[in-house]
Order: structure tokens, then sequence, then C-alpha cells
């Protein structure tokens, strides 16, 4: 009877409406969009009703390498990987673990380390490599991006790190006595450290959870120079309420 009721109103409803000319509106469903944000390793505690979350999560980025007291800079450490806004089923679950990789350490006058991965539950993220040393003769060679591992869909490569001071981050300028650093591989929440430009100066670190890789270090000096740090990872939930 309540339902007949119910029926019988909005017919009525509906005719005065086309009677008089006006139009029924109905208001539409309001959403909110939320994140939350790990620079440290974690748990997300899943929100009540929430069954998919967007992930953006990046890796930590490769050291750069020091320059040799020959006169050659160091290549710039490469990004870590990321995906961006990776949708994740989190019906049922009530809580999902957070790595957060940390950035390779530079190194003095010889390659830098490889950073190190971050996760989301299942989906993995793997750290750039650290920057190369270079020879007598020859700069070192930029760290190679990090690599996606898991089953991220949307997923990219992190940058190369740099040689012969070109772009990620800045590159050291050198001369005719010296190599400069090479920049190190922007990541996907910064860039890279920039590469020394002067003789044995050191490289610059990437911005801490920028997943940047570290700048190399300049050329030219009894001991030479120091790479710096990739910058650690980073992780970004998003979701919908």
């Amino acid at each position: 009877m309540k339902k007949l009721l119910a029926a019988v109103l909005l017919i009525v409803a509906f005719l005065a409406s086309a009677a008089f000319g006006g139009v029924s509106t109905y208001p539409a469903p309001k959403t909110t969009w939320k994140y939350q944000e790990f620079l440290a390793s974690g748990v997300y505690n899943v929100p009540t009703g929430v069954k998919t979350v967007f992930v953006t999560v990046s890796a930590g980025g490769g050291g750069g390498a020091g320059g040799l007291a020959t006169g050659t800079g160091g290549g710039g450490g490469g990004a870590g990987a990321y995906v961006v806004r990776q949708p994740y089923n989190v019906a049922g679950i009530a809580n999902v673990s957070i790595t957060i990789g940390g950035g390779g350490a530079g190194g003095a006058a010889t390659t830098g380390s490889d950073g190190s991965a971050s996760s989301f539950g299942t989906i993995t993220v793997n750290g750039g490599k650290g920057g190369r040393v270079g020879s007598t003769d020859n700069p070192g060679r930029g760290g190679a991006g990090g690599t996606i591992g898991g089953d991220g869909a949307i997923t990219y490569h992190g940058a190369n790190g740099q040689s012969l001071g070109r772009s990620g981050g800045a590159g050291g300028t050198g001369n005719s006595s010296y190599g400069g650093g090479g920049g190190g591989g922007a990541g996907v929440f910064g860039p890279g450290g920039a590469g020394g430009a002067s003789s044995a100066q050191d490289g610059t670190a990437a911005t801490a959870n920028s997943g940047g890789g570290g700048g190399g270090g300049a050329g030219k000096n009894s001991s030479g120079s120091t790479g710096a740090s990739g910058g650690s990872g980073q992780a970004r939930i998003e979701w919908e309420e």
C-alpha cells in the first residue's frame, strides 16, 4: 500500500511539473577525493567501504659516481622507477603494507650505489642504478633508470642518469682541464641532483622522497671527488568516498 501511494504521488508531481512547464531536478551524488602520502615505510589502513585505491609510488634513485683525479667527471645516478595512479583492488582488505626505498649512496671517485625498491602490496618498482665512474679519457656514464616489477599496468622506467652535462639534473660544465659531473635522472616527485661544475666539486644530492638520481662529481684533483646520493622514494594513495 505504501509503495502504491508513493508511485501515485510521483506521477502527480510529474504531471504538475509538465502542466506548468517546469523541470524536476534531483541532486547529484556527492563524492570526495582523499589521499595519504607516505615518505617512509608503513601500513595503509583501508577506509570503510573503499574498494579501489589509486597508487602512485616511486623507488629510490641511484647515487652519482665520483670524479677522477685524471680529470673525468662521474655519471649521475638513474631515477627510481614509478607507477602513476595505478588502480588497486582493496575490497575485503583491512590494510596494505608499504615499503619506501632509500636512495643510493654516492661514490667517492667510484661508482655510485643503486637505489632501493619501493612497493605497495603486490606493486613493486625498482631503484635506479648508480652512476658509473669514468676512465682516464672517458667520462662516467649515467646510471640506468629503475625497472618495473610486480603487476603495475601504468608504469614508467626511471630516467637515466646523465654524463657530459646533459639533461636530468643539471650537468657540470667542465673545461679543458677537468670534466663536469653528470646530472642525476629526474624522478616522478622531483628533479635529479646537479653534477659538480668545477675542479673536484662534489655532486649535489637529489631531494629526499623525489626518487631522483644523485649528481656525479667533477674530475681533476689529487684524490678525485664524490658523487651525491639519490633521493628516496615516496607513495601517494588516493581514493573516493
